[in-house]
């Protein structure tokens, strides 16, 4: 995953650069006669002038599949958007790294995990951007289980006033397990935010 994917099945480490993300999410497992969800792409685009998206920029996580036998979703991938001439970021539209969403069964045994979200960066636009019109998020997949809900990706969000990011962990109201939470890579620790704000 690139954060956390359901605890109860095996699952990978978070990884990933919180505020320059180049990794694609991984997919979920296969099951029988089932292949696995792919997780999302990566995206870095460089940008001069000023950006308007009213439409989707989007690296998520397929959901799983179920013909009897259930995989589970794909983690998020990585979207970074650096903009070096401080133009503003304006729009509608929507910036997204999801989960993949792990599709509706009963019985317990053919439980599986929702991916994990992805990690995105958007950084060096001018203060008089309007991000408040866009949707930018990470969460994880859904389930139709607590448990299964994939564990929030993240958001870092650095205006060109500002030395250091604010970075965002939102997980769009999912229910949540009592370990399905937002883990940051081992090397996290060595990065400055401007703030943290964490969201369920």
């Amino acid at each position: 995953s690139h954060n956390l994917a359901w605890p109860w099945v095996p699952n990978h480490n978070a990884y990933g650069d919180v505020f320059h993300p180049v990794t694609m999410g991984s997919g979920s497992g296969s099951a029988e006669y089932l292949v696995g969800a792919p997780g999302g792409g990566r995206m870095k685009a460089i940008l001069s002038g000023n950006l308007t998206v009213n439409g989707t920029i989007r690296s998520d996580g397929r959901n799983g599949d179920n013909n009897g036998h259930v995989t589970g979703g794909g983690a998020g991938g990585g979207v970074w958007i650096a903009m070096t001439t401080g133009g503003t970021f304006t729009g509608s539209g929507t910036v997204s790294a999801y989960g993949g969403s792990t599709p509706t069964v009963g019985n317990d045994w053919r439980r599986a995990g929702s991916g994990s979200g992805g990690r995105i960066s958007i950084e060096g636009y001018a203060g008089a951007s309007d991000l408040s019109s866009l949707t930018v998020i990470a969460a994880g997949g859904s389930g139709n289980q607590t448990g299964q809900t994939g564990g929030p990706g993240t958001v870092a969000l650095r205006p060109s006033s500002q030395s250091t990011p604010n970075l965002i962990v939102d997980n769009a109201e999912r229910p949540t397990h009592q370990h399905n939470v937002a883990i940051l890579p081992d090397d996290a620790v060595t990065y400055n935010s401007e703030t943290y704000t964490v969201y369920d």
